[in-house]
């Protein structure tokens, strides 16, 4: 996967004039289980 910093989300957000909803979409990994996180 990639990580990244919310700055860079704020700052991506602004620069395409979008929501996050629109940039990032959360996908779990494969092998992760509940972790109660």
């Amino acid at each position: 996967g990639y990580n990244t910093t919310t700055d860079n989300l704020d700052k991506l957000c602004n620069y395409f004039k979008c929501p996050i909803e629109k940039l990032v979409e959360h996908i779990p990994d494969e092998d992760s289980s509940d972790k109660g996180i």
